[in-house]
């Protein structure tokens, strides 16, 4: 009996063991026949065809589908990123999940290239999805493949003449020049041991990584196409021995390199920033880690538009800039100096001096914002066609004049129907702000030697950070998701309180598939409202949670901006709503009262951050009228909203005297 005991648990052991234990030479993956490739791959995507000896991958061009072909709509960013978003890319995989250290070989055939049309990401934060949709991509080759969001991708670019290494949660994490032709075979051969990935072609090595912050460790292999034509042959994948080794100790080495039509900051090999005219953009604070930041060269007013230039001073250990900006009807100037160095505990740190001098005195009625900082990848895709790429909520430390450290969630910040309350939230010379992406902490430093008051806002639509009404000195750099917990377990919500991550609606949206976005919760997806409300958790449509407001706490309003009878319970910076692609949407939600006597309001507005005055686009709303009780009973209205619109607001607004309750939100799409 104890022999066949561990007989069997031996057998088990080998048969459960993952297969890159087999010994070097062993091979993984051979495909020998079109009937074994497709057997031995999973398509992803359509636009895969097997042959004996062959895989061809062949991805149509943007504006020939149906979903994007122009008509209505411009041609621009918006439009291609938000309004129409769609993932270029197709896909193949093979292998297991087990899979660690391997070696992918392919003798690679670009034949038809990609185009250069479109728009590269990096200049705008909506579905930014870390530089995944990269425009002249002609192939990728993935390793480690888990799911669309933990992978490797070594992307091809005839186009461009490049060879970058791509990671989820990293973006282009390497970049090598090599000149590619289309029509010509190239045998490639990629390794993925331990952190380390080599990438060899006709038998010279062209790059080596070892990834040095979130490796992903597993998984399988496979091929992309974006818009081109690309023929796979001779795919092999056989086990490799395993790296020990780690990444070497970071040397910075800052310079300023065309690429890809840009002027980007490298360091060494890696692209951490671009420059523009005006701001700088995909800024990265670790080498490896994604982009999180996009910051104003100089400084910012909303009632101006500023144009300038600027100059490298300073290459190597230490990256330096003077920039020279100027508003084009000459009402100010604005000059600053940027430094940009690496430290291993806060990795990259880029420190910002700014000036400003006004020449017209009623231009200090437009005062303006030292930087407007921009957080990519907080903004969720309006599409399921995207992956999700967000999956973690994000929070907010500041330390206050008074030395009180506050922590609160998105959106659950310093309100007052809709505005934010500066007066509040006014930081401490030397203090940081700290803004927390997918865990990590972007943190804004304010040295000392600034002599005046300032304060920071989150922006409740793009979910970016606004430091403001400031000069002097300001700086940048990150904290890991250890310290971020530390930080916020010191903090204290500010006043007045607001809703807590536990305290949210349930809000149906089929489009957006945002239950994987806030884990932990009931529905396909919930949001975080602001306005005068609280989370009623003892009485519900279904559960025991529903939104409560009390038609006496709305007393504050906005002058001039929307009238008195406009809704102000209104969505926060979880879900400023918007765009949609479907033709029509049903909005509706649950009511109900006990003692109320009066009107509910529920309506869309704000159509694109349009003036009402100014919107063509019509309000739509829908009112219940309610005399005493009411049970639970559906509110809902149908409307256009045009798909070209940045955004719109759901609003919430009990028009009497007592108490209603709100609960399941949603937004469906409907046929034309």
């Amino acid at each position: 009996m104890i022999k066949f005991c561990l007989f069997a648990i031996t057998a088990l052991l080998i048969l459960s063991a993952p297969e890159p234990s087999r010994a070097a030479g062993t091979t993984l993956l051979r495909p020998t026949s079109a009937d074994e490739y497709r057997t031995r791959f999973t398509f992803l995507t359509e636009g895969w065809q097997a042959t004996d000896t062959s895989l061809v991958g062949a991805g149509p061009r943007y504006h020939s589908l149906p979903e994007t072909a122009p008509d209505e709509f411009p041609v621009d960013f918006w439009t291609y990123f938000v309004a129409r978003p769609v993932n270029l890319w197709r896909y193949a995989v093979a292998g297991m999940p087990e899979w660690t250290d391997y070696t992918l070989t392919t003798t690679l055939t670009i034949e038809q290239p990609a185009p250069l049309e479109g728009f590269r990401p990096g200049e705008a934060f909506y579905n930014y999805q870390w530089g995944r949709e990269a425009i002249g991509s002609d192939a990728g080759l993935i390793v480690r493949y888990q799911d669309p969001d933990n992978y490797y991708m070594v992307r091809l670019s005839s186009g461009y003449g490049h060879i970058e290494l791509w990671k989820t949660h990293g973006g282009v994490v390497q970049v090598k020049p090599y000149r590619l032709e289309p029509g010509r075979p190239y045998s490639v051969r990629v390794t993925a041991s331990g952190r380390w990935i080599l990438v060899s072609i006709d038998g010279e090595e062209i790059l080596r990584y070892a990834d040095p912050v979130l490796p992903v460790r597993n998984g399988l292999v496979g091929f992309g196409v974006r818009e081109s034509r690309v023929r796979f042959a001779d795919v092999q994948v056989t086990p490799t021995t395993h790296r020990n080794a780690s990444p070497p100790a970071h040397t910075p080495d800052f310079r300023l390199r065309k690429w890809v039509g840009r002027d980007y900051i490298f360091d060494g090999d890696e692209p951490v920033g671009f420059v523009g005219s005006t701001m700088l953009y995909e800024m990265k604070f670790r080498p490896g880690l994604m982009p999180m930041l996009n910051a104003y060269l100089g400084m910012q007013c909303w009632e101006s538009a500023s144009e300038g230039d600027y100059k490298v001073n300073r290459e190597g250990e230490v990256l330096s800039l003077t920039a020279n900006l100027q508003d084009k009807d000459g009402v100010c100037t604005n000059d600053a100096t940027w430094e940009l160095s690496y430290n291993p505990e806060r990795g990259y740190v880029w420190d910002k001096r700014a000036t400003f001098a006004v020449f017209q005195d009623d231009a200090l009625n437009n005062w303006p914002e030292l930087d407007d900082s921009l957080f990519y990848q907080i903004v969720a895709p309006v599409t399921d066609k995207l992956p999700k790429c967000r999956t973690e909520l994000n929070y907010t430390t500041k330390q206050l004049a008074d030395g009180t450290i506050s922590a609160f969630p998105t959106a659950g910040h310093l309100w007052i129907d809709g505005a934010a309350d500066s007066t509040q939230a006014v930081i401490r010379p030397g203090g940081v702000q700290m803004t927390s992406v997918e865990g990590w902490g972007v943190c804004t430093e304010l040295p000392l030697d600034n002599d005046h008051l300032f304060y920071t806002t989150y922006c409740h639509w793009g979910l970016d950070l606004h430091l403001c009404e400031t000069t002097g000195h300001v700086r940048f750099y990150v904290w890991d998701p250890a310290r971020v917990q530390q930080e916020l377990s010191r903090g204290v919500l500010p006043p007045p309180n607001r809703p807590i991550p536990a305290q949210l609606i349930n809000h149906v949206e089929p489009l957006n598939h945002c239950d994987s976005l806030y884990p932990g919760l009931t529905g396909e997806s919930v949001r975080l409202w602001t306005g005068n409300y609280t989370v009623d958790h003892t009485v519900g449509r279904g559960d025991s949670t529903s939104m409560r407001i009390e038609a006496a706490a709305i007393t504050r309003r906005l002058d001039r901006a929307y009238g008195d009878e406009r809704p102000n319970t209104w969505l926060g910076a979880s879900y400023w709503t918007g765009p949609y692609l479907a033709p029509r949407y049903r909005l509706g939600l649950w009511i109900k009262a006990d003692e109320f006597t009066g009107k509910v309001v529920f309506q869309a507005d704000s159509f694109a951050w349009i003036r009402p005055d100014e919107c063509k686009q019509p309000v739509v709303a829908a009112e219940l009228a309610i005399d005493g009780k009411c049970d639970w009973t559906y509110v809902s209205f149908e409307g256009t909203f045009p798909r070209h619109y940045s955004s719109w607001v759901l609003r919430l607004d009990p028009v009497g005297t007592g108490v209603v309750w709100v609960d399941d939100i949603e937004v469906s799409p409907l046929p034309r």
